[in-house]
């Protein structure tokens, strides 16, 4: 019935590249013309090029404008910086994991400070990570290594842990789906 592409029926012969879905809604009678067939083809790759034209802009959640939170650090009324904040992705939160996770010979310890830390770091646009977390002389007067290390020099628990929270928010990890794990249990199944 189905040999080479080629679809027979009683007064009908189509020749086509492709398949037809079973469940598109063109069916084939026998008073069918080819132009319509060939309509219904062009329409269903339409519809494919949409879903992949919108793959592709979920794809792109990090340099999406609307997600890009911006964040003043403000006390007292005293004005310090602004840093954006943006979503991150499943592969990030496990990067900012490991590199939170100290593993000794048969033991591992998972330190939430520096994970928070690598979350904001991570979540932070690039321009921002460079110009706050990476200020060299910020860097140098403290003796830090990272750029991470920054956001613990720069932020009062409180406010890492807002902006931790907002990481988490704009990624879709909220209460209400998608909840992580007790952080220090997956750092020890790892």
């Amino acid at each position: 019935m189905y040999e080479n592409n080629e679809f027979e029926n009683e007064n009908v012969k189509i020749e086509t590249d492709e398949i037809v879905d079973k469940t598109s809604s063109c069916i084939l009678e026998g008073s069918q013309d080819l132009a319509s067939v060939k309509m219904a083809e062009t329409v269903n790759k339409q519809e494919k090029y949409d879903l992949v034209s919108s793959l592709l802009a979920a794809a792109e959640f990090k340099n999406n404008e609307d997600l890009v939170k911006e964040v003043i650090i403000k006390r007292n009324g005293v004005y310090y910086f602004t840093v954006h904040i943006h979503p991150i992705s499943d592969q990030e939160i496990s990067f900012a994991r490991k590199k939170a996770t100290i593993r000794k010979k048969k033991e591992s310890e998972f330190d939430a400070s520096v994970f928070n830390s690598w979350l904001v770091y991570l979540a932070t646009v690039d321009e921002d990570r460079e110009l706050i977390w990476g200020n060299k002389e910020l860097k140098s007067k403290h003796g830090l290594a990272a750029n991470y290390e920054s956001i613990d020099i720069l932020l009062t628990a409180g406010e890492k842990a807002d902006l931790t929270m907002l990481v988490y928010e704009i990624s879709g990890m909220n209460d209400d789906q998608n909840t992580l794990e007790d952080p220090e249990e997956e750092a020890k199944n790892l």
